[in-house]
């Protein structure tokens, strides 16, 4: 899943949701309330302009990791909170090319 808007309203690239941001959101259990949006401290997250799709995030880097996105959500997994990036851990299977991360 890609969030952003390309130079658009964020004047940036689309940020590729996954390994590296630090929330994942379900878009099968996401009802796009935004109320992970509100309870973040530091505002990483936009509401999605289309209705009842997940937050748009926008800087992720800016993420305390706190966990008041997660534990706001009114609906059980369709938020989890990734592990911070410096401390995750990349694996390859060589014949296959699948990706691991832990």
């Amino acid at each position: 899943m890609t969030v952003g808007s390309g130079g658009g309203r964020l004047g940036r690239d689309p940020i590729k949701v996954g390994v590296m941001t630090p929330v994942t959101f379900d878009p099968d259990l996401c009802i796009g309330c935004n109320i992970c949006v509100d309870v973040c401290q530091v505002d990483i997250m936009l509401p999605n302009p289309e209705e009842d799709l997940p937050p748009l995030i926008a800087y992720p880097e800016e993420c305390w990791y706190d966990g008041s996105c997660v534990a706001a959500c009114p609906v059980p997994g369709a938020i989890y909170l990734n592990g911070l990036a410096k401390d995750r851990v990349h694996f390859q299977r060589k014949s296959t090319g699948q990706d691991f991360y832990t």
